[in-house]
């Protein structure tokens, strides 16, 4: 029980990262090799993957 609470927390706090890092860094204004639509969809798949 212990260990599926501590990879629950670990997985969402992966998935925080991960969101941070592609928000800041694939879709920053001027340089966004993404579209918006495209890092939404993205972050998206990132979270249902580390649920």
């Amino acid at each position: 029980m212990l260990l599926a609470t501590a990879r629950g927390g670990i997985n969402g706090l992966m998935a925080e990262v991960l969101e941070d890092h592609i928000r800041l860094h694939l879709l920053r204004d001027g340089h966004a090799p993404l579209t918006p639509e495209l890092g939404e969809d993205l972050i998206d798949l990132v979270r249902a993957y580390l649920k």
